[in-house]
Formats: C-alpha cells, structure tokens, sequence
C-alpha cells in the first residue's frame, strides 16, 4: 500500500492545474449545455482559437467543440430522463441540434443507440450504465 501511495503521490505531482482560461471555455460551454460556437468562446476568455484548442487537448483531453456535443448530449440525456414521451421535434430544439438527423446521428454516436431505443432500454431494465451529467440539469 505503501509503494502504491508513493507511486500515486508522485503522479498527481505531475498533473498540471487547469489553466484559468481553459476553466472559464469550461464553464462557458457547460453553462450552455453546449450550445455556445466555440468562436463565441475565444473572445470572452481572451485566447486565440489554436491556443484554446491545443490547451484543451492537453488539460481536458478533447476538443472544444467535442466537450460542446458531450454537454449538448448530457442535456438531451436529462431531458429524456425526466420526459421518456417528449416529441422527437422538442427534443431537437431542446437539446440545441440542427434537426432530427443531427440528433439522431449524435444519439448514436455518442450513446450507441437511438433516443427511442434509449428510452425503451431504461424502461425495460431499469437503468442503464450510466453517469450523472457534470451539471444538474434539473432545474431549467
């Protein structure tokens, strides 16, 4: 236990803190659920798009626009969780996509499974492997 904690104490020496101006692109694209362009972001945190985006890959692990279709994707996920019969044309301009090809194409990339098979999964078992989104969407 010992060399383990010593192996991971020197690890986490290694990490870098997050740079404050990747913290607000963060917030801002998560404040959004996403649906903020990411040429939106890069004046209000002061950054050029390259710098951001080589910023990103190194302290968050994706892209800008990746973390925008993950949070987009988190809030249509809370949407069905809470309403498994909303309309298929509210949940595209809920959850911020272009149209239902868009949403369809993100669900299943994403998910591995269409919005509709989703819901019937959950319903049939209960859950499924699943992680809470990074914010509470609840309250909107």
């Amino acid at each position: 236990m010992r060399r383990l904690e010593a192996a991971l104490l020197r690890r986490v020496r290694l990490v870098r803190p997050v740079n404050e101006a990747v913290r607000e692109a963060v917030r801002l694209i998560c404040a959004s659920r996403g649906q903020i362009a990411v040429s939106r972001v890069e004046p209000l945190i002061g950054i050029s798009a390259r710098s951001l985006e080589r910023r990103f890959r190194e302290m968050i692990g994706v892209h800008p626009k990746t973390l925008c279709r993950i949070a987009r994707f988190q809030y249509t996920l809370s949407l069905l969780n809470r309403q498994t019969d909303i309309a298929a044309a509210d949940l595209v301009y809920a959850g911020g996509f272009f149209d239902q090809p868009h949403l369809l194409r993100e669900f299943r990339q994403l998910a591995g499974l269409l919005p509709s098979a989703w819901v019937a999964e959950r319903a049939r078992v209960g859950f499924i492997q699943y992680i809470e989104p990074l914010l509470d969407y609840s309250g909107d």
